[in-house]
Protein backbone atom coordinates (compact mmCIF):
# COMPACT_ATOMS: atom_id res chain seq x y z
CA UNK A 1 0.00 0.00 0.00
CA UNK A 2 1.55 3.33 -1.01
CA UNK A 3 0.77 6.66 0.64
CA UNK A 4 -1.83 8.82 -1.05
CA UNK A 5 -0.14 11.63 -2.96
CA UNK A 6 -3.38 13.52 -3.55
CA UNK A 7 -5.55 15.52 -1.17
CA UNK A 8 -4.35 13.78 2.03
CA UNK A 9 -0.75 14.53 1.13
CA UNK A 10 -1.59 18.22 0.59
CA UNK A 11 -3.25 18.39 4.02
CA UNK A 12 -0.41 16.57 5.76
CA UNK A 13 2.93 16.70 3.95
CA UNK A 14 4.34 14.00 6.20
CA UNK A 15 2.00 11.53 4.42
CA UNK A 16 3.24 12.41 0.93
CA UNK A 17 5.67 10.27 -0.99
CA UNK A 18 9.16 11.31 -0.02
CA UNK A 19 10.55 13.69 -2.63
CA UNK A 20 13.85 11.86 -2.36
CA UNK A 21 12.22 8.89 -4.10
CA UNK A 22 11.65 11.01 -7.20
CA UNK A 23 14.95 12.89 -7.01
CA UNK A 24 17.16 9.81 -7.11
CA UNK A 25 20.06 8.44 -5.12
CA UNK A 26 21.70 11.76 -4.09
CA UNK A 27 18.47 12.89 -2.43
CA UNK A 28 18.07 9.52 -0.70
CA UNK A 29 21.63 9.81 0.56
CA UNK A 30 20.92 13.31 1.90
CA UNK A 31 17.82 12.03 3.69
CA UNK A 32 19.62 9.02 5.18
CA UNK A 33 22.55 11.13 6.37
CA UNK A 34 20.17 13.72 7.86
CA UNK A 35 18.19 11.08 9.76
CA UNK A 36 21.43 9.45 10.99
CA UNK A 37 22.81 12.77 12.26
CA UNK A 38 19.54 13.66 14.00
CA UNK A 39 19.40 10.18 15.55
CA UNK A 40 22.96 10.63 16.81
CA UNK A 41 21.98 13.98 18.32
CA UNK A 42 18.99 12.40 20.10
CA UNK A 43 21.07 9.47 21.36
CA UNK A 44 23.72 11.89 22.63
CA UNK A 45 21.10 13.89 24.54
CA UNK A 46 19.49 10.70 25.90
CA UNK A 47 22.81 9.28 27.12
CA UNK A 48 23.66 12.59 28.76
CA UNK A 49 20.21 12.76 30.35
CA UNK A 50 20.54 9.20 31.68
CA UNK A 51 23.79 10.14 33.37
CA UNK A 52 22.91 13.54 34.83
CA UNK A 53 19.13 13.88 35.35
CA UNK A 54 18.58 14.57 39.03
CA UNK A 55 15.86 12.33 40.49
CA UNK A 56 15.67 14.37 43.70
CA UNK A 57 13.42 17.30 44.53
CA UNK A 58 15.50 20.47 44.21
CA UNK A 59 15.05 24.23 43.97
CA UNK A 60 11.60 25.29 42.69
CA UNK A 61 10.20 21.76 42.98
CA UNK A 62 10.23 22.06 46.79
CA UNK A 63 7.65 24.82 46.58
CA UNK A 64 5.33 22.63 44.52
CA UNK A 65 5.84 19.67 46.82
CA UNK A 66 4.89 21.86 49.77
CA UNK A 67 1.87 23.77 48.43
CA UNK A 68 0.55 21.19 45.99
CA UNK A 69 1.65 17.62 46.57
CA UNK A 70 1.33 17.82 50.36
CA UNK A 71 -2.31 18.86 49.96
CA UNK A 72 -2.91 15.85 47.70
CA UNK A 73 -1.33 13.47 50.22
CA UNK A 74 -3.39 15.02 53.03
CA UNK A 75 -6.58 14.75 50.94
CA UNK A 76 -7.17 18.51 50.70
CA UNK A 77 -6.26 19.18 47.07
CA UNK A 78 -8.66 21.42 45.14
CA UNK A 79 -8.80 22.55 41.52
CA UNK A 80 -7.49 25.96 42.60
CA UNK A 81 -4.27 24.35 43.85
CA UNK A 82 -3.37 23.54 40.24
CA UNK A 83 -3.12 27.30 39.68
CA UNK A 84 -1.12 28.23 42.81
CA UNK A 85 1.77 30.61 42.12
CA UNK A 86 4.76 31.63 44.18
CA UNK A 87 4.17 35.30 43.41
CA UNK A 88 2.05 37.50 41.18
CA UNK A 89 4.73 37.58 38.46
CA UNK A 90 5.27 33.80 38.45
CA UNK A 91 3.50 31.36 36.16
CA UNK A 92 0.99 28.82 37.46
CA UNK A 93 1.99 25.85 35.22
CA UNK A 94 -0.98 23.62 36.05
CA UNK A 95 0.25 21.03 33.53
CA UNK A 96 3.52 20.66 35.47
CA UNK A 97 1.54 20.18 38.66
CA UNK A 98 -0.50 17.46 37.00
CA UNK A 99 2.76 15.78 35.94
CA UNK A 100 4.07 16.07 39.50
CA UNK A 101 0.91 14.37 40.73
CA UNK A 102 1.29 11.58 38.16
CA UNK A 103 4.96 11.26 39.03
CA UNK A 104 4.08 10.83 42.69
CA UNK A 105 1.49 8.16 41.85
CA UNK A 106 3.64 6.27 39.34
CA UNK A 107 7.26 6.82 40.39
CA UNK A 108 7.20 8.05 43.98
CA UNK A 109 8.54 11.53 43.04
CA UNK A 110 11.49 10.40 40.94
CA UNK A 111 11.88 13.61 38.98
CA UNK A 112 14.17 12.02 36.40
CA UNK A 113 10.96 10.60 34.89
CA UNK A 114 9.92 14.19 34.17
CA UNK A 115 13.22 14.73 32.37
CA UNK A 116 12.54 11.73 30.13
CA UNK A 117 9.07 13.07 29.36
CA UNK A 118 10.64 16.41 28.45
CA UNK A 119 13.08 14.69 26.12
CA UNK A 120 10.21 12.80 24.47
CA UNK A 121 8.50 16.13 23.74
CA UNK A 122 11.80 17.50 22.43
CA UNK A 123 12.04 14.59 19.98
CA UNK A 124 8.43 15.19 18.91
CA UNK A 125 9.40 18.83 18.27
CA UNK A 126 12.24 17.67 16.00
CA UNK A 127 9.60 15.86 13.94
CA UNK A 128 7.53 19.07 13.84
CA UNK A 129 10.58 20.91 12.49
CA UNK A 130 10.73 18.41 9.64
CA UNK A 131 7.01 18.76 8.90
CA UNK A 132 7.34 22.56 8.89
CA UNK A 133 10.33 22.43 6.54
CA UNK A 134 8.52 20.01 4.26
CA UNK A 135 5.49 22.32 4.18
CA UNK A 136 7.62 25.37 3.42
CA UNK A 137 9.72 23.94 0.60
CA UNK A 138 9.04 22.53 -2.82
CA UNK A 139 9.32 18.75 -2.98
CA UNK A 140 12.46 18.77 -5.13
CA UNK A 141 14.16 21.30 -2.83
CA UNK A 142 13.16 19.45 0.34
CA UNK A 143 15.02 16.35 -0.86
CA UNK A 144 18.31 18.17 -1.40
CA UNK A 145 21.25 18.60 0.93
CA UNK A 146 20.68 22.25 2.01
CA UNK A 147 17.21 21.62 3.44
CA UNK A 148 18.19 18.29 4.97
CA UNK A 149 21.24 19.87 6.62
CA UNK A 150 19.12 22.80 7.79
CA UNK A 151 16.90 20.30 9.61
CA UNK A 152 19.96 18.65 11.15
CA UNK A 153 21.24 22.05 12.31
CA UNK A 154 17.86 22.97 13.81
CA UNK A 155 17.75 19.68 15.71
CA UNK A 156 21.34 19.98 16.91
CA UNK A 157 20.75 23.48 18.25
CA UNK A 158 17.43 22.51 19.83
CA UNK A 159 19.00 19.61 21.76
CA UNK A 160 22.27 21.42 22.33
CA UNK A 161 24.19 20.66 25.50
CA UNK A 162 25.50 24.23 25.60
CA UNK A 163 24.18 24.32 29.14
CA UNK A 164 23.98 21.01 30.93
CA UNK A 165 21.52 22.45 33.46
CA UNK A 166 18.63 21.90 31.01
CA UNK A 167 19.11 18.14 31.31
CA UNK A 168 20.29 18.04 34.93
CA UNK A 169 17.23 19.84 36.28
CA UNK A 170 14.04 17.97 35.27
CA UNK A 171 11.83 21.03 35.76
CA UNK A 172 13.82 22.73 32.99
CA UNK A 173 13.73 19.66 30.75
CA UNK A 174 9.94 19.82 30.99
CA UNK A 175 10.11 23.18 29.23
CA UNK A 176 10.32 21.15 26.01
CA UNK A 177 6.60 20.43 26.55
CA UNK A 178 5.77 24.12 26.16
CA UNK A 179 8.10 24.46 23.17
CA UNK A 180 6.38 21.53 21.46
CA UNK A 181 3.03 23.20 22.09
CA UNK A 182 4.32 26.47 20.64
CA UNK A 183 5.60 24.88 17.44
CA UNK A 184 2.46 22.76 17.09
CA UNK A 185 0.31 25.90 17.43
CA UNK A 186 2.49 27.62 14.84
CA UNK A 187 2.01 24.72 12.42
CA UNK A 188 -1.76 24.55 12.96
CA UNK A 189 -2.09 28.31 12.51
CA UNK A 190 0.02 28.25 9.37
CA UNK A 191 -2.05 25.45 7.87
CA UNK A 192 -5.30 27.24 8.80
CA UNK A 193 -4.10 30.46 7.14
CA UNK A 194 -3.17 28.51 4.00
CA UNK A 195 -6.68 27.10 3.96
CA UNK A 196 -5.70 23.47 4.40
Amino acid sequence: CTPDTGLDAMRNPSLALDPGDAAGAPARLARVVAWALVAATVVHAAVFLARVANPLVISDAWYFVDVFLRKYVDGHLTLGDFFAKRSAVDHAVPFHKLLLLLNYRLFGVDLSADAWLGLAFAVATLWLFRVILRSATAAAEFARWPVQLAWVAMCAVFLSLNTSEIFEWPLLTLSYVALFGSFALFLVTWRALEGG
